[in-house]
């Protein structure tokens, strides 16, 4: 299977906001993935960036970001924890950050699969 080129502004813009983050820098999906431990909690996918959210933080998101969507990299293969975020939001890069934050803290808290 092939998948999407990842943007390079899109790849460029989370290395960006990833900084400080003691993450793991790894390829999925043909494009730049970050993990926290063992658990991947962002990446690139074409022109998106998602994010990984427990379920409370996820409805949140959602709520307050229009256009926020289950992440689906094959169609009807949705990931369940993950999230587009939306490009409207990716110009507040503070609060994408704090979303990070939260993305990472929680894929910290995982169990290694």
């Amino acid at each position: 299977m092939s998948w999407p080129k990842a943007s390079v502004e899109k790849e460029a813009l989370l290395d960006g906001l990833v900084q400080g983050l003691p993450c793991e820098k790894k390829r999925m999906f043909g494009a730049p993935c970050f993990f926290a431990k063992h658990s991947m909690f962002t990446g690139v996918f074409a022109e998106d960036i998602f994010i990984r959210l427990p379920d409370q933080e996820r409805s949140r998101f959602v709520k307050e970001n229009k256009g926020a969507k289950t992440f689906e990299p094959v169609e009807g293969r949705k990931m369940g924890e993950y999230l587009i975020v939306p490009h409207a939001l990716l110009k507040n890069k503070d609060a994408v950050r704090q979303w990070l934050r939260i993305s990472f803290d929680y894929a910290s808290t995982l169990k290694k699969k």
